[in-house]
């Protein structure tokens, strides 16, 4: 019997990084790349604050660590808002919105209708990109995630307690400590419904799913 590692390689970072941006492009619907776009694409993908500023953008919601990362960087920022329950009272909690400078880098990092229909949305990266955002709401990568004051409303509106469960606040704290234990979410369907409320995305969405990108052991 072979004895387990002890150890692993030093670049063992660097080859799950590769392996993971790998997995990425390949994850565009098996399209054939021309290899200027792929490059593109590969530097899309690299950069650190352009996919969680879209996610803001086009979802209303990005996880919390990408939307510290915005607010460490001034590209995003946390306010007090107040959500209307259903049975009119509200309910305070806090929201992220993109500020100016982040803003001001969305514009400069999108090419003019990138995010919108076009004859050059299969050989665009960043209408890739946009449209791969599309396809889901948001993803929880294990300590929660963030979401605007539109996309919050939206799920007390549609009753998502899964969602409203895992939205958290600037310190990382769940915003809705009534809600522990109920985790029944709403259906996708119900998210696409309402999609003009909460997405700003111009082109057709293909999904709205919350993601659970981790492990519970």
């Amino acid at each position: 019997m072979q004895p387990l590692p002890t150890h692993l390689a030093p670049d063992f970072l660097v080859q799950h990084d590769l392996s993971v941006l790998d997995f990425a492009l390949r994850s565009f619907g098996g399209l054939r790349l021309h290899p200027f776009t792929e490059v593109r694409l590969r530097g899309l993908l690299r950069n650190p604050f352009l996919r969680s500023i879209l996610e803001i953008e086009l979802n209303g919601a990005t996880d919390y660590r990408s939307a510290m990362c915005l607010v460490g960087r001034g590209f995003a920022r946390f306010r007090p808002e107040k959500v209307q329950l259903a049975d009119g009272t509200s309910l305070d909690v806090e929201v992220i919105d993109l500020t100016p400078d982040g803003r001001s880098y969305l514009d400069q990092a999108s090419p003019k209708g990138s995010i919108t229909p076009s004859k050059r949305a299969r050989i665009d990266p960043h209408h890739l990109l946009c449209h791969a955002i599309g396809h889901y709401i948001v993803m929880d990568l294990g300590a929660g995630f963030v979401a605007t004051v539109q996309t919050f409303q939206s799920a007390v509106d549609i009753r998502d307690f899964d969602f409203l469960y895992s939205v958290v606040s600037e310190a990382g704290e769940q915003q809705t400590p009534a809600l522990a234990g109920i985790r029944d979410p709403a259906s996708e369907n119900a998210w696409l419904e309402i999609q003009d409320c909460w997405s700003a995305a111009h082109a057709p969405r293909t999904g709205a799913k919350i993601i659970r990108n981790y492990h519970k052991f």
